[in-house]
Order: C-alpha cells, then sequence, then structure tokens
C-alpha cells in the first residue's frame, strides 16, 4: 500500500512539474515573438510596460 502512495504521489509531482515547464515555455514564446521580428529593446520594453498599464484600473 505504501508502494502505491509513493507512485500517486511521484505521478502528481510529475504533473505539477509538466504544467509548470509548458506555462514557462509559453511565456517565453510571447516574449520571443516581438524579439524575432526585430523590435529593439527599447520598443520591447514599452511595448510590456503599456501592456502592464492597461491591465491596471484608471486611478
Amino acid at each position: 500500500m505504501l508502494e502505491s502512495q509513493s507512485s500517486v504521489l511521484r505521478y502528481k509531482i510529475n504533473i505539477g512539474r509538466r504544467e509548470l515547464k509548458e506555462t514557462l515555455l509559453s511565456n517565453l514564446k510571447i516574449l520571443c515573438i516581438p524579439i524575432t521580428f526585430g523590435m529593439s529593446e527599447k520598443r520591447l520594453l514599452g511595448y510590456i510596460l503599456d501592456e502592464m498599464r492597461s491591465d491596471t484600473p484608471p486611478r
């Protein structure tokens, strides 16, 4: 019984790791898209800051 609990725990940990890895990869793909089209770092930073500001409610 202890062995089956151990295997279930390992299974859940592996699923969590896979989900975390997929999330990180999808976030990196989103950040890399503007770079592949030749956007400068300064413009990219401005773009990211504008996106962050648009998510916040107006004061």
